[in-house]
């Protein structure tokens, strides 16, 4: 994202570097490690669902912004070693991040029908999901609101480019409703903590509010007003954003300008300090994100 933002020639570097960790994190029958030490050793056998999605959606989105071509065939040999995996994916967060890589990919592919088959069963079980848990109140693929909630919308409007289905589209923008009007209310961004998250029928956690739901959030609005056009998500998506600086419970901002990292989240003590890979990374993905939307959309106007 950011090479295809800003073409900054050190980039090319980075993502050789990091790319070259996914392949080394990559076992022989398509999984993944995950947590390595500082000896360059594996903790354990096999990552977590949720790290194989986040590495399936980091290959498809190389496929369409590779700059060289031995970025790309690397990347393509990787995401097709893993991809006999993903039928296999229980998580329905690991479901959703695959859908979206299998979106990039598709982008880029259009015309590859068994990968379009592929994201359309990932996308019905995430529609089971739907259907075993939402009720007239609680349109929702889980009993919980936990973690990295926009996610599971934000894939299945993905998805909706590809896949030319009602039920998809309705389940989309119904659980993309419920989700806005809670982390919403306020008129800024307030978004679910990880104390005891928010139960059906059960007050909603403050705190800790974490990074990674602010971008899942930050995506969700952009994907919502590039289906729609309208300003409203657009502003919101914004909106969003502004949580890194400031405008959010505590009006506290949690970018940290001297460090250029990003605090851990918002806790009832205040912020937590802590500068983690993950928080910086959900800043600058989300920075990107905005910053891409405005020239857009500015290049459109002029």
């Amino acid at each position: 994202m950011q090479y295809d933002a800003f073409g900054e020639k050190a980039t090319k570097k980075r993502i050789s570097t990091y790319l070259n960790y996914i392949y080394y994190a990559q076992r022989e029958d398509g999984l993944f490690h995950n947590f390595m030490n500082f000896q360059n050793e594996f903790l354990e056998e096999t990552g977590s669902e949720d790290s194989f999605g986040r590495a399936i959606w980091a290959l498809g989105y190389l496929f369409n912004t590779a700059p060289f071509v031995d970025f790309y065939q690397l990347g393509s040999n990787m995401f097709f070693k893993a991809l006999p995996h993903f039928e296999n994916l229980k998580s329905i967060r690991a479901i959703a991040y695959t859908m979206m890589g299998i979106a990039e990919y598709l982008k880029q592919q259009p015309n590859d029908e068994h990968v379009t088959e592929l994201l359309r069963r990932l996308a019905f079980k995430l529609v089971h999901e739907y259907d075993a848990s939402a009720d007239e109140e609680w349109k929702w693929f889980e009993p919980v609101l936990a973690y990295d909630n926009a996610i599971i919308p934000l894939a299945i409007l993905m998805s909706t480019k590809f896949l030319n289905d009602d039920k998809l589209k309705k389940i989309g923008f119904t659980s993309f409703h419920f989700l806005e009007n809670i982390i919403m209310q306020h008129g800024f961004l307030s978004i679910i903590g990880n104390q005891k998250w928010a139960k059906q029928n059960q007050n909603m956690s403050k705190f800790g509010q974490q990074p990674i739901d602010v971008t899942a959030t930050v995506l969700l609005f952009r994907e919502v007003y590039e289906i729609t056009k309208n300003e409203e998500y657009f502003e919101k998506m914004i909106r969003s954003f502004e949580w890194f600086l400031g405008e959010n419970d505590l009006k506290l901002p949690l970018y940290d300008h001297n460090t250029k990292g990003c605090c851990d989240g918002l806790e009832t003590y205040g912020i937590n300090r802590n500068q983690g890979a993950e928080s910086t990374l959900c800043y600058f993905i989300s920075y990107i994100t905005v910053y891409k939307a405005l020239k857009i959309k500015f290049q459109v106007a002029e």
